[in-house]
């Protein structure tokens, strides 16, 4: 976590995104590091208001951008840093978020889901389109999580010649485990793809065949869990291996649910080496449901489907 040395943080709601402000402030001062908050007008707001006044829509966005310079200015002001650059930005908020990180070198971004009490995180827009379109990690800090000082980490799928992403996912999370002296937990799901169909459908195989298939993937799966835990070592915090039997998609949250951690690690893309926005089915159904913040990071080859100024 100190490789972050130049962090954004987006104020989408004054009241709501406090706590993303507070776990920004945190790393800032630790590692530190540059702090820039960024203040949303949208401009579908300023449009309502436009047909409710006289004023244009440029006076009216402007008014709105000087309102939400006074509020960052005064967040500014509480925390406990030397220096927070301020920036306010209208337009689309997440484009607008995504073409400030590519332009000013941005390695992280901060985040809280909007209307603080949503279940899970997919009913805010922005959170939801910066988990798939942003270059770099971002961190999204909620209020109703555990207090928990764990740190889970959702791992796999493996075998398919390239763990770069899960490495990155194990650093990231034993140093954050490290800094906030908690258990590491490793979350891996594991199953034997067509089972059913071997067992049952038209290309039954005798049931001791499929017994040493079902086998085979149980250990190869756990032989990459053994090695990421030993990956995991040199952070010198306590680490818990869940490899759970059954759909990702199913199993991973009602793991992460059980083991309730004030913060969930995880990556955000089923494919690698495209520009787009392939969220994989685990994830969003992870996202769906936590309550813990969370900690999610790309493949390095991800490109961003929102182009560069």
């Amino acid at each position: 976590m100190r490789r972050f040395k130049n962090i954004l943080v987006v104020v989408d709601d004054v009241t709501g995104s406090q706590p993303a402000v507070d776990a920004a402030a945190v790393l800032g001062a630790r590692n530190g590091a540059r702090l820039t908050m960024v203040g949303l007008v949208e401009m579908s707001a300023a449009n309502r208001i436009v047909k409710l006044s006289d004023g244009s829509e440029a006076d009216v966005a402007g008014l709105l951008a000087e309102e939400r310079r006074r509020d960052l200015e005064d967040i500014a002001a509480q925390l406990d840093l030397e220096s927070v650059e301020i920036d306010v930005v209208a337009g689309v908020g997440f484009v607008e978020i995504v073409k400030r990180i590519q332009r000013d070198g941005h390695d992280i971004v901060f985040c809280s889901p909007s209307g603080g009490d949503t279940h899970g995180l997919a009913g805010s827009s922005l959170v939801m389109h910066l988990l798939r379109k942003s270059p770099v990690p971002v961190w999204v800090e909620t209020p109703r999580g555990d207090p928990s000082p764990d740190v889970a980490v959702a791992l796999g799928p493996f075998g398919t010649g390239d763990d770069r992403l899960n490495q990155r996912l194990v650093e990231l999370s034993g140093s954050l485990a490290a800094i906030r002296q908690g258990t590491l937990h490793l979350v891996h799901a594991w199953r034997l793809e067509g089972e059913t169909l071997l067992r049952r459908g038209r290309v039954r195989r005798p049931a001791s065949q499929v017994d040493e298939l079902v086998e085979a993937v149980h250990l190869e799966a756990a032989a990459n869990m053994k090695h990421f835990a030993e990956r995991a070592q040199p952070f010198g915090v306590p680490c818990e291996v869940h490899l759970e039997r059954g759909r990702p998609g199913a199993v991973i949250p009602q793991t992460i649910a059980d083991i309730r951690p004030g913060v969930v690690v995880l990556g955000t893309l089923a494919r690698t080496g495209l520009q787009g926005m392939f969220m994989g089915n685990t994830a969003e159904q992870i996202l769906g449901v936590v309550e813990a913040s969370v900690l999610a990071a790309k493949p390095d080859d991800f490109i961003s489907p929102i182009p560069p100024d």
